[in-house]
């Protein structure tokens, strides 16, 4: 009888073990997952940064005053080109980027948010960061004339596509949503 009591004593001490094993390894497993959602999430962010990097040189080779390079952001091809993740190898996530980009005339600014959603198997997480994107052309046609006008005077050659982007680009506001 006594030998019955400690078997079953021991056996439920060994099924509150397992049973407790088995949720500390499943909150675990959890915690894993939403790290590694976070850090897929974000990391979709900047490739997104990376390509509106991309595109702003591109842009700044190939205009030269504000109303064109404000006019390149309102097309679709750019929305496309910053939100192709494919040369990544980031599984279950898709890009938005609404429309409604800002322009904002008085500043010289051009605002979006970039939404990353994040989905594997039945867990989703989303993420959202703010781009502010200054026009070089907005407040530098006066300067640049002044400038080129001492210029000609020194005989000296002038680039005005030489601008750093880490200026004009401006990722912020990183959050989760």
């Amino acid at each position: 009888m006594t030998t019955l009591i400690i078997f079953s004593i021991i056996l439920t001490m060994v099924m509150t073990c397992i049973g407790l094993h088995y949720t500390n390894s499943n909150i675990f497993n959890l915690e894993y997952k939403e790290t590694d959602m976070t850090e897929i999430g974000y990391g979709a962010i900047e490739i997104v940064n990376s390509n509106i990097l991309e595109s702003v040189q591109y842009i700044l080779k190939n205009t030269s005053n504000k109303d064109e390079f404000n006019n390149y952001f309102l097309g679709n091809n750019f929305l496309i080109e910053i939100k192709d993740i494919t040369k990544s190898e980031l599984k279950g996530v898709s890009i938005n980027v609404p429309s409604n980009i800002k322009i904002d005339n008085t500043s010289g600014t051009l605002e979006f948010k970039v939404i990353s959603d994040v989905v594997d198997n039945k867990y989703s997480k989303k993420f959202q960061a703010s781009v502010k994107i200054n026009n070089p052309f907005f407040n530098s046609v006066k300067d640049f004339d002044e400038n080129l006008k001492e210029d000609k005077d020194d005989n000296v050659e002038t680039d005005i596509k030489e601008y750093n982007i880490k200026e004009i680009v401006k990722v912020y506001d990183y959050k989760e949503i």
